[in-house]
């Protein structure tokens, strides 16, 4: 699912993983490491990306904060933030490194945010990006459990990128329960329950679980 939602944002370059014999020019790809990420979530997105077939088209390289204060932003096409803890993520960043990541982005890099990740793009008050016009809901109960859920795919992502219309299991932490706005679209939407989660959280089915827009000439997943 992190391979499809990067499909999404950026079209792969020209030659992609279906293009002719000559070497292709490969996507640039950040991955933002430590400032709140979680070690395994990194790893665990690292795993998915470079066992892929999509590698031959995608270039990851692994940004921290003497990165970005560095302007190494300016070197990669996408970036991708993994879970962790969003509100680390946003302190660590501090208010001017969150002003040019999403200056960044408005001026036509790709955003992925996956668990903690997804939350630092959304509007949600105090660390959000401001990147989708859309808040997580039911914010107050953030510490709804961890398990295995299953996520379905709407119409509009099968069609886009074959996705199973079964669904799939995967792993939900605490991740944010997203919504629709203009120019948001649903990709992907939770299904069942979360077993152990907290009685007075809003249940997760229905709410979004993937989305993705514009934000000025980038995009946001």
């Amino acid at each position: 699912l992190v391979r499809a939602a990067l499909e999404t944002l950026p079209t792969p370059p020209e030659g992609g993983s279906r293009g002719p014999s000559r070497a292709p020019r490969r996507l640039r790809v950040g991955l933002l490491d430590r400032l709140g990420c979680g070690d395994a979530a990194v790893r665990a997105v690292r795993s998915a990306l470079l066992g892929a077939p999509a590698t031959r088209w995608l270039r990851l390289r692994h940004l921290d904060e003497v990165d970005l204060a560095a302007g190494e932003l300016a070197r990669v096409e996408v970036l991708l933030v993994p879970g962790g803890h969003a509100g680390v993520q946003a302190r660590t960043l501090g208010a001017v490194g969150r002003a040019a990541l999403a200056d960044w982005v408005r001026r036509g890099g790709a955003f992925l945010g996956i668990c903690a990740g997804a939350y630092l793009g959304t509007s949600s008050p105090p660390w959000g990006l401001g990147l989708l016009p859309i808040e997580a809901h039911d914010l107050q109960h953030w510490r709804r459990g961890a398990g295995e859920i299953t996520v379905i795919p709407t119409d509009a992502a099968r069609r886009r990128v074959g996705l199973n219309p079964e669904g799939y299991r995967v792993r939900y932490a605490n991740g944010p329960l997203l919504g629709s706005a203009p120019g948001v679209e649903v990709l992907m939407r939770f299904a069942g329950s979360l077993q152990g989660r907290a009685q007075e959280a809003a249940p997760l089915a229905g709410h979004g679980a993937w989305v993705q827009g514009g934000c000025g000439a980038g995009r946001v997943a």
